[in-house]
């Protein structure tokens, strides 16, 4: 009897669990750009920024948030793979500005696609 007294509140904490569960499904880690670097057609300080993405795969929306805003999004296919380190990979644009071309984490590789454009959220 006194078990069913309790259900409802052991109810609430698992659905509680599930809550907390899919808000962590989106991946995250930290990159430090030393210098300003074009991301989606915005031109990010240098710093730290978190990046966040959804499950992998092609066309994921991928977030740039500095000081816990975020400042831009853009598309990135997420491909599963085991790096030494983290780093990040620029090229130079025809007017010499340093754009994003990928992020590799310790487990996972964001390759940006060119000219994709995403507005935040």
């Amino acid at each position: 009897m006194k078990l069913i007294r309790y259900m409802p509140f052991v109810s609430i904490v698992f659905c509680l669990l599930a809550v907390v569960a899919a808000a962590d499904s989106n991946k995250k880690g930290k990159v430090t750009f030393p210098d300003h670097v074009m991301v989606s057609g915005t031109q990010l300080e240098p710093g730290e920024y978190l990046v966040r993405w959804n499950e992998g795969g092609p066309d994921s929306q991928i977030t740039f948030l500095h000081d816990g805003k975020q400042v831009t999004s853009a598309i990135a296919n997420v491909v599963q793979q085991k790096n030494p380190n983290n780093s990040f990979t620029t090229n130079l644009d025809d007017h010499g500005s340093r754009v994003l071309k990928q992020i590799a984490f310790s487990d996972v590789i964001l390759v940006f696609t060119p000219g994709e454009t995403s507005a935040p959220e």
